[in-house]
């Protein structure tokens, strides 16, 4: 597997954006998070609570249909969301079940077909 580190600033594919609702369970509890934006190797999460850099994350991710969408992460960057109002993590996938997988790429291409 290629890690977001070793690739740079470089994206492996192009974002597209979107408003899925998803949920970060943790042991101390679950977080809801936006994500605002996809691509086919990760996300960014909008949220007030944030993890360090390197963190892994299980994440329920709600598509259009089906069950939420059950994945680890791993964070690679944290920022300021483009409203300035919150914070925000950029994850990568980094374990996704091969059902799973045929979904989210299904979903991505969806996205980006859309906006040409």
């Amino acid at each position: 597997m290629v890690s977001a580190a070793s690739l740079g600033a470089e994206r492996r594919s192009e974002r597209a954006s979107t408003e899925l609702t998803s949920r970060w369970l943790r042991r101390e509890g679950e977080i809801d998070v936006s994500i605002t934006d996809i691509n086919l190797h990760g996300m960014f999460l909008s949220t007030t609570t944030v993890a360090s850099v390197g963190s892994l994350l299980r994440l329920e991710v709600v598509l259009d249909e089906g069950a939420p969408l059950k994945m680890f992460v791993r964070v690679c960057h944290l920022e300021q969301t483009s409203s300035g109002l919150g914070m925000g993590m950029g994850v990568e996938i980094y374990l996704l079940g091969p059902e799973e997988h045929l979904r989210w790429m299904h979903y991505y291409r969806r996205l980006v077909d859309a906006n040409y």
